[in-house]
């Protein structure tokens, strides 16, 4: 299941207090307040809020258990046989929880730059998007999938973004215009898997 909370205007001061104190684990308060601006401070707490809401729907279980991190940053837990990721931007909070591997990523689509194109695409996407009739678009939709790809590998920017080949994973992406961002998720290697994985919406208040 993804959950994709992007009604960040609405997250107040007061609630985003609340679930500090009353959702985020004392073992995770640490990494919110290593942030340094308020908003990504609240959008770490959204992404716990939202793993908090997954376990609860789809595994009964009440409260994040702590994490553990392999040498490139992948976050995993240690007792829990539930696999999860998490991403966040300017524009929206996401969460993918699954009982296989997965890899999500949320970005804010921003003017296109052909010189961070260069960084992360190959010749043939780089042809794509000089003739695009919206780079800006396209190269988000690279970006994330590609991101995607890499935390569901556990390597996070351990890997060359030029070098990864969507067409070998089972990946998906929504592009969201009137909110200006777009989520990617890749669930397997291609083949394993033939269908979307279903998304919820959710309102910080839901939470």
């Amino acid at each position: 299941m993804i959950y994709i909370c992007d009604d960040l205007n609405s997250y107040s001061d007061e609630l985003y207090e609340e679930h500090l104190r009353s959702v985020v684990p004392a073992w995770r308060k640490a990494a919110v307040s290593s942030y340094r601006s308020v908003e990504h401070r609240k959008q770490s707490v959204l992404a716990i809020a939202l793993l908090s809401l997954g376990l609860r729907r789809e595994y009964n279980v009440s409260s994040v258990p702590e994490f553990q991190f392999n040498e490139y940053g992948k976050p995993s837990f240690a007792k829990l046989p539930v696999c999860f990721s998490l991403s966040h931007c300017a524009r929206a909070v996401v969460c993918a929880v699954s009982e296989r591997n997965v890899g999500i990523d949320a970005e804010r689509v921003v003017p296109y730059d052909a010189r961070i194109a260069r960084r992360v695409c190959n010749a043939a996407e780089l042809a794509g998007l000089e003739t695009s009739a919206a780079p800006d678009v396209l190269f988000s939709r690279y970006w994330t999938t590609k991101e995607a790809i890499s935390k569901f590998e556990g390597l996070g920017l351990g890997m060359d973004f030029r070098t990864i080949t969507p067409a070998s994973y089972a990946t998906f992406c929504c592009h969201h215009p009137d909110k200006g961002y777009t989520v990617s998720v890749c669930c397997g290697k291609r083949g394993t898997a033939t269908a979307p994985p279903p998304v919820q919406y959710v309102s910080p208040r839901a939470l």
